[in-house]
């Protein structure tokens, strides 16, 4: 991302910390920053903001063994490869377009016994196309990328409000 943060707070903050004041924004840009340093960026910053999710469930005891991902950024296998160095943790992607239909029969179908449990139905239904493997190393770059996202995000609140309070006042 050539140095390019992004937190993409485009209908404000929702978890782990909620701040409807929030907004996006793209941090340590120059007149070296490109297309592509900012396509990195938003695929970056929308990781780290699962990513704060993922590490949210983990402080109350839930763990990831691997993440399962459908839509739109499976299309692309270098967002994949963030998600899985970011998080440092497998990702498979499912053979499907079409997520959101699919979750929602699969939840129908265990709720009018069709099947006995999810493990059934991810056996039966769910087949995986593509498997991304943390890299050695980049998990620790993230890390520290991550750190920073976390401190500019903190160090905005303040200004995140200030400027609802404006936009609100000059409306």
């Amino acid at each position: 991302s050539g140095g390019v943060i992004y937190l993409p707070y485009l209908f404000g903050k929702f978890h782990p910390v909620f701040n409807s004041d929030s907004t996006g924004v793209f941090y340590g840009m120059n007149i070296g920053t490109t297309k592509a340093h900012m396509i990195r960026a938003i695929m970056e910053g929308c990781t780290y903001n699962m990513y704060e999710s993922i590490k949210s469930a983990s402080n109350i005891g839930i763990h990831l063994d691997e993440i399962i991902a459908g839509g739109g950024p499976t299309k692309s296998d270098l967002w994949c490869r963030i998600i899985a160095d970011v998080t440092n943790t497998t990702v498979k992607t499912i053979n499907t377009a079409e997520t959101t239909p699919l979750g929602s029969a699969i939840i129908a179908g265990i709720g009018e016994g069709m099947f006995s449990g999810i493990d059934e139905v991810i056996g039966e239904y769910i087949k995986y196309d593509r498997f991304f493997y943390p890299q050695n190393g980049n998990h620790e770059k993230y890390k520290e990328l991550f750190g920073l996202y976390e401190k500019i995000y903190n160090a905005l609140v303040p200004s995140f409000k200030e400027l609802t309070e404006i936009k609100i006042r000059l409306s």
